[in-house]
């Protein structure tokens, strides 16, 4: 795990296709096998909104963005923001999480890179946690990690 107080990257290389991968990202039906048992809705153009709605350990888990790229198979960069935490709904407080998908290795290699924390080595911290201990083991689960 590498992450800074403004910056948590994680690299994994999946047992799947790439098309997989992406659609694991994008399908609600998929990502609450891997995000916070959360169902996530948007139209997936470049600037629609996307929400992501569940529950997760018996509590509401309520957490929206918005697409800012949007390249079929390689590249999905949004804004996130975690609503059901009490955090206030500020342009400042939105997280960029980008995923990048590149087929190697016989799978994907699949790159998360999750910015703009301001400074916030406490929130830094909290979302590397979290992301390590349910999105990363989510996304193994469903696309065992390739062995060298």
């Amino acid at each position: 795990m590498e992450y800074t107080t403004n910056n948590v990257t994680r690299q994994l290389v999946l047992n799947a296709k790439t098309e997989d991968v992406w659609d694991a990202l994008i399908n609600p039906e998929k990502t609450k096998l891997f995000f916070f048992n959360a169902e996530v809705e948007s139209e997936w153009l470049k600037g629609s909104p996307i929400q992501w709605v569940g529950v997760n350990k018996k509590k509401g888990f309520l957490a929206k963005g918005g697409v800012i790229v949007f390249e079929k198979y390689k590249q999905l960069k949004h804004t996130y923001i975690e609503l059901h935490k009490g955090t206030e709904d500020i342009s400042t407080n939105y997280l960029h999480v980008t995923y990048f998908l590149e087929r190697k290795y016989n799978g994907t290699e699949l790159e998360i890179n999750i910015d703009s924390f301001n400074d916030d080595n406490n929130r830094c911290a909290f979302i590397a946690k979290t992301w390590d201990s349910v999105v990363i083991p989510g996304l193994k689960r469903m696309f065992p990690v390739k062995e060298d």
